[in-house]
């Protein structure tokens, strides 16, 4: 994991960058820039210390999808997917793009009025059935691969055994817990973005894309997704089992 470069920090989101305090800006002109770059780095460190992966996992939503799906060694025409849903517009930008590939598809929610009416026009235009259960509903959910939406430990019956769980919003000790919750499951995580052959936490990563407690829009995420494209940005995933990283 390289260091918190100046380069990296140039990679921000001009609407992340703090304000230079007016004293420390005639500090680093009498002792110089690295003053002011001592002062950027120490903001996105203290700035990621409580954050997580919001707005990456769906910059980066397509391949993220397509590793699980290869991990798992599940052909297209077999996915059964289980969606736990974070109460917000990720849900929803995420079928947005992957309803039709979805053989069978289950959305764990408080929300299950809300989703209704796809639930219908789905199964009418494309023949897909979609089952909507609460939370507290979720024993024998079948499914073959699963992405969390939320931050929060879930029941363990919202992951259907020997599933691929996609948790990108999990703080690291919270998908360790699902893994002892669950013990014949893979949780997959985001392990760092990349900037120019550069690594970097993902929560870091965040910190430079989006201020903290931005909500989630589909239009920021399409702009996120070019800004991300022209600065060369990846994200590595990691998967784990039991007692097996």
């Amino acid at each position: 994991m390289d260091y918190l470069t100046m380069e990296l920090i140039s990679s921000a989101r001009p609407e992340t960058r703090p304000e230079i305090p007016r004293k420390l800006r005639w500090k680093a002109r009498i002792f110089g820039k690295y003053k002011i770059e001592e002062y950027m780095r120490d903001y996105y460190e203290r700035e990621s210390g409580e954050r997580v992966p919001f707005y990456l996992p769906y910059i980066f939503m397509k391949e993220n999808f397509d590793y699980i799906r290869r991990y798992g060694k599940i052909p297209r025409h077999q996915i059964s997917m289980v969606l736990i849903d974070g109460n917000d517009a990720r849900t929803d930008y995420f079928l947005m793009e992957f309803l039709e590939e979805l053989n069978f598809l289950t959305i764990v929610t408080e929300r299950k009025e809300y989703f209704e009416n796809l639930q219908e026009r789905a199964f009418q235009e494309l023949g897909l059935l979609i089952e909507l259960v609460r939370p507290w509903e979720t024993k024998n959910l079948r499914g073959n691969l699963v992405w969390d939406f939320t931050e929060e430990l879930q029941n363990a019956d919202c992951y259907p055994e020997e599933s691929i769980c996609f948790m990108p919003h999990k703080k690291i000790w919270k998908v360790k817990e699902a893994l002892r919750m669950c013990k014949d499951i893979t949780a997959v995580s985001i392990k760092w973005a990349e900037i120019s052959g550069e690594c970097i936490f993902p929560w870091v990563a965040e910190t430079l894309l989006v201020p903290a407690g931005f909500p989630f829009r589909q239009s920021r995420c399409e702009e996120l997704k070019e800004w991300c494209k022209m600065r060369k940005w990846t994200v590595k995933l990691r998967a784990e089992t039991l007692g097996k990283p």
